[in-house]
């Protein structure tokens, strides 16, 4: 009798403790979302390559249109629920606008801090719905103080982490351990020297402060390109060093702050040489980056290859070519966005290069190309020209024309998982010019794509979102609750027996 009431007291105990852990919030989940586009070029490793197939065909869906006085410049990130969240440039103050995937305004957030502030790159939002606007303000000094500034969902301020950058922070990136990594420049005085000083921060998701590197000067430093991380955790950024001539820095850091390695770049020396493109991560671990080098009557880019222990894989030279953006397909295919410049004129071009560095195709514009690309799940290259008269181009993934749209582009476009493409653009009104996020999305059915791994149902993959983010709010799932209470009575009652 004696031996049934502890176990049924047992019993009583594992069950109260299961319903307990079933409703108590659990840890929450700092790390990227793993939504269509949660930052800059959609992954940490700055690919630019989706999951989601995009529209097969130029047919507008809606289009979010802005007043006169405001202006959108920074491609959108996308949350795990499909909220789209977009800066706006307003004459003083940046807004964060919350846009619903039906294009409805869900809410917005105005920078508050002192007279002038700017968004200065693309958001990033984190597994719990946090998302991370990095951005710059000028007090009334006048100084200028850089900041990653981190709201709820609800688009209700959470914490803010300010520098002395004097041009913002940069897109950030979001570790798996939540920390976000994020650089940008200051101008101080080192010593008797005044000039500008490049900084990468590494930051706590509070947003404490849990390491930094203050890149080395020989008079002035910067640092402009989003950070990446690679498949092993590797944080890679890019910076410049001016002293009589600039050369370019790759960087490789672990983690906890420590160097691995860095690489001098300056192909060649009678050059200037700048690197102010983000660097891209293979998930071989390849990083790729494009540094040019320039004086002031002709440039030219150079594509680097490096393994994950800084050996250099291959190069690339690009003549009288400007690259203004990356994207790594899941093929290997790398593209590169930009303009060719012969004999005063600027023709945009894209550029298809394999795995081993040659060139497999490339296909030009009339107008120069000054994003990045996207890539769709079926291999489709979505890219835009922002020069007037415009055009939006999608592009199999041979180099022919898919489908094109006459629109002025001024973001990198996105792509959702309902197949939508977002991307800015710019009109000509009736009391000037007027900015607008569009959404191009044709009726598109799985079944003629069989290298797409989703179904692009707007309701299938908004409730995959929702019980995403429904685990991470109310602890163990219940069906993993209901298995170990059955396995703890069926143990229980075979201990009875015996």
């Amino acid at each position: 009798m004696e031996k049934t009431k502890i176990s049924l007291k047992l019993l009583l105990v594992i069950a109260g403790l299961m319903l307990v852990l079933s409703i108590s919030p659990v840890m929450a989940d700092d790390s990227l979302a793993s939504s269509e586009s949660p930052k800059y070029q959609g992954d940490n490793q700055n690919t630019g390559q989706s999951t989601y197939t995009g529209p097969q065909t130029n047919q507008t869906q809606w289009n979010y249109t802005l007043n006169s006085s405001e202006t959108i410049s920074i491609t959108p990130a996308v949350g795990p629920d499909g909220t789209i969240y977009l800066p706006v440039h307003m004459r003083y103050k940046d807004d964060l606008r919350a846009i619903n995937p039906d294009g409805s305004l869900k809410w917005n957030y105005t920078i508050p801090y002192r007279s002038f502030n700017r968004i200065s790159g693309t958001p990033a939002v984190s597994q719990d719905g946090t998302i991370y606007v990095p951005g710059y303000y000028i007090s009334d000094d006048p100084q200028y103080f850089g900041f990653i500034l981190a709201l709820n969902p609800n688009g209700t301020f959470k914490w803010i982490y300010t520098n002395g950058g004097i041009d913002g922070c940069t897109s950030p990136a979001i570790g798996s351990d939540g920390t976000i990594y994020t650089a940008g420049y200051y101008q101080g005085l080192k010593g008797s020297v005044t000039g500008m000083y490049g900084v990468f921060y590494a930051i706590n998701p509070n947003g404490t402060l849990k390491w930094r590197y203050d890149i080395p000067d020989q008079g002035n430093s910067y640092s402009y390109g989003a950070p990446a991380i690679g498949p092993d955790g590797t944080i890679y950024f890019t910076a410049e060093v001016a002293y009589y001539t600039i050369t370019s820095r790759l960087y490789a850091f672990d983690p906890n702050g420590t160097l691995k390695w860095q690489k001098i770049i300056n192909p060649n020396p009678s050059y200037y040489t700048n690197l102010r493109i983000s660097p891209v991560v293979a998930n071989d671990g390849t990083i790729f980056i494009t540094p040019q080098y320039y004086n002031y009557v002709d440039h030219t880019t150079v594509g680097y290859a490096f393994n994950p222990d800084g050996s250099e894989k291959w190069t690339s030279n690009y003549l009288h070519t400007l690259i203004r953006g990356l994207a790594l397909a899941s093929d290997g295919t790398l593209y590169l966005t930009g303009w060719y410049e012969k004999e005063n004129s600027r023709t945009g071009i894209l550029y298809a290069i394999g795995q081993d560095g040659t060139q497999k195709w490339n296909y030009t514009t009339d107008y120069p190309l000054n994003f990045n690309p996207v890539i769709g799940n079926d291999g489709t290259i979505y890219f835009g020209e922002d020069t007037v008269p415009d055009t939006l181009y999608a592009l199999n993934r041979d180099g022919t024309l898919k489908w094109s749209l006459p629109v002025q582009t001024t973001t990198a476009p996105v792509i959702g998982a309902s197949g939508a493409l977002y991307v800015g653009i710019v009109t000509d009104g009736l009391l000037g010019q007027v900015y607008s996020l569009l959404a191009i999305r044709s009726p598109y059915s799985p079944q003629d794509d069989p290298t797409s791994n989703n179904s692009n149902d707007p309701a299938n993959t908004v409730n995959a979102a929702s019980k995403t983010i429904k685990m991470q709010e109310t602890g163990l799932p219940i069906n993993l609750m209901v298995l170990a209470v059955l396995m703890v009575l069926g143990g229980l009652i075979q201990t009875k027996r015996n």
